[in-house]
């Protein structure tokens, strides 16, 4: 495996607590490029989050953690990082909640062709997790859009838009985003930042993306003057 000494995006979020937006754009454009190679390979990673953003010795990223385990668990404990502003999240997943319920072959083949192209499973991480994945509406790649929303957010705001003091609440926020997502005056975005941010975190039949996928989002003004093919 290649040695990435960087540390991972979380780290550099707590140590620099908020990005200017030059350097949040440069960041969300290598994770534009990620997913972008992800979907064309036909998945979801569904668990976007700084955590697993990893930072090599050239500054450029490497997104990680594409197996989440099967059953409902906590992948580490996060406790001690706890605290106001940045902060650790476990992820979940509850793929495996029905795998005890006795099902016939056939009824498991129509089941899995039926949702091949939509996934139902909750899995990710409370603060960055899409609404839909929440609502077990069915989802699709572009529940990962969102995750990179609240990213760019926490970037350039200081910390994630639906923080709370347990993940019920948080959950609560992300379900009733049309009410709990502000973005403060006193971050100062550009006007091309929020509206990327406010275009990512909406409903998924609207988010950008849904038509044109990464290259509709690689289009969008905030990333003016990025040379993607030499990033």
């Amino acid at each position: 495996m290649d040695y990435i000494p960087g540390g991972d995006l979380m780290s550099l979020l707590i140590k620099k607590e908020i990005f200017e937006q030059t350097l949040a754009r440069f960041y969300t454009a290598e994770l534009t490029l990620a997913l972008e190679s992800v979907h064309k390979m036909g998945f979801i990673h569904r668990d976007i989050k700084p955590d697993n953003i990893l930072i090599d010795r050239d500054g450029h990223i490497k997104l990680t953690d594409f197996g989440l385990c099967t059953g409902f668990r906590w992948t580490h404990d996060s406790k001690y990082y706890l605290k106001d502003g940045h902060t650790r999240q476990d992820s979940m997943d509850f793929s495996n909640e029905w795998s005890n319920v006795p099902m016939k072959t056939l009824d498991r083949r129509r089941m899995r062709d039926a949702n091949r192209h939509v996934a139902r499973s909750l899995v990710g991480t409370p603060n960055y997790i899409a609404p839909e994945v929440l609502l077990r509406e069915g989802y699709t790649q572009m529940c990962d859009w969102w995750s990179v929303g609240v990213i760019l957010y926490e970037m350039v705001v200081g910390s994630p838009p639906f923080h709370s003091d347990t993940p019920s609440e948080t959950q609560l926020k992300v379900i009733n985003y049309r009410k709990s997502l502000r973005i403060p005056a006193h971050a100062q975005l550009a006007p091309q930042t929020t509206d990327i941010i406010l275009r990512l975190c909406c409903d998924q039949h609207d988010r950008i993306g849904s038509q044109g996928g990464a290259e509709a989002v690689k289009q969008h003004d905030f990333f003016a003057g990025i040379n993607w093919e030499n990033l």
